[in-house]
């Protein structure tokens, strides 16, 4: 008759007592691990994230309940829709699971990956639950997107032309140098028809290019004045896929060329660094794949710090940007008049452009 008192008695204390125990087995032998396949990525590309959790010893866990929440401007899948996953699943003695899943870059910019994984895990009952926090790589830098062929085609004929003019900063070889016997195959539009009138033969001209063997880009990542009133992540990402374009376009013709870099934009654990010194197009694509839209000083302290740096007065600068003050106008074509080209890409906002249909401009 004991025996019937006692399996109550024990039916009853068992929720009681058995999540006490539970738990004090099991968080000291569980663990979880997170991975990435890489760090960086092109907008439409994907990543694959990989958790893993392994129960070493002790007690099985009868529910074990993970949830991945994908960063803004990524997604699980390629539409961008699927924000969210969920997966259920429980854990014996000795056991390991892994978790893999697609992460899509849908725009471009730092993304972290901090806090995108939670597992909770509880005995059965519910009773006594805790968490798991996988730790990701800090953060996954995507590529700015190409920028659209027509709209780097205008850009391209506003910098470089057919006037016979001095480019300094992209490729322009329009500047007459001599002329040279005609050679069959040769351009009818190249023939020097006042040598043919005076010596009866044929010849054509030869150009140089005018571009620098160094020069430096900057990114102007101010929208208002003062720059801290504002920061425009879409107008923004447009610039930066701009001047990549444009630098693998320059690049294509012109390799072995230095190239360095500075910008006012934010790097995350380097709020005041403007100047990156000479850079590399791999480098360049990695440091516009990780800096944010806000401006951390005016363009005019980028300025005056890529000057100080640079390594002649007369070395060249591209600027790109969407916004320029009265004083930074007034600014650069003093350092004009001092001898340095200078090349302006103005773009306009992501709504002007849409209420204006605004032109990008270039100019010299």
């Amino acid at each position: 008759m004991v025996w019937y008192w006692i399996l109550p008695i024990l039916l009853l204390i068992a929720p009681l007592v058995w999540p006490g125990i539970w738990f004090r087995r099991v968080q000291s032998s569980i663990e979880s691990t997170a991975s990435i396949t890489k760090r960086e990525c092109a907008v439409g590309d994907f990543v694959q994230l990989e958790i893993c959790i392994q129960q070493h010893r002790g007690l099985p866990i009868p529910y074990l309940h993970l949830t991945l929440h994908a960063p803004e401007g990524t997604a699980f899948n390629k539409e961008g829709d699927l924000r969210y996953l969920e997966w259920t699943s429980y854990l014996l003695p000795g056991q390991q699971i892994s978790f893999v899943c697609q992460l899509y870059a849908m725009r471009r910019g730092p993304k972290s990956l901090r806090d995108i994984c939670s597992i909770e895990i509880h005995e059965g009952f519910g009773l006594r639950r805790f968490r798991l926090s996988p730790h990701f790589p800090e953060q996954l830098g995507v590529y700015p997107d190409a920028a659209s062929s027509q709209t780097l085609h205008s850009i391209w004929q506003a910098l470089t032309g057919t006037r016979m003019t001095q480019r300094w900063i992209l490729p322009d070889e329009s500047l007459f140098k001599d002329v040279r016997p005609y050679v069959a195959g040769d351009p009818p539009k190249y023939f020097a028809w006042k040598t043919i009138a005076r010596t009866g033969d044929w010849w054509v001209k030869q150009f140089e290019t005018t571009t620098s063997e160094e020069w430096v880009v900057i990114l102007n990542a101010q929208m208002q004045n003062p720059y801290w009133m504002e920061a425009d992540t879409p107008t923004f990402d447009r610039l930066c896929a701009l001047l990549l374009a444009t630098v693998s376009q320059w690049q294509r013709g012109e390799r072995g060329n230095s190239l360095f870099f500075a910008s006012n934009a934010l790097l995350s654990n380097y709020p005041q660094k403007h100047w990156y010194g000479s850079v590399t197009f791999g480098r360049l694509r990695s440091l516009l794949a990780v800096l944010e839209s806000y401006p951390t000083c005016s363009l005019i302290d980028v300025l005056q710090e890529a000057r100080r740096f640079s390594t002649s007065p007369r070395t060249p600068w591209l600027i790109v940007g969407a916004f320029f003050s009265a004083e930074q106008e007034q600014w650069m074509e003093a350092e004009k008049r001092r001898g340095r080209p200078i090349e302006i890409i103005k773009l306009p906002r992501w709504k002007e452009e849409v209420e204006n249909d605004t032109p990008i401009t270039a100019e010299r």
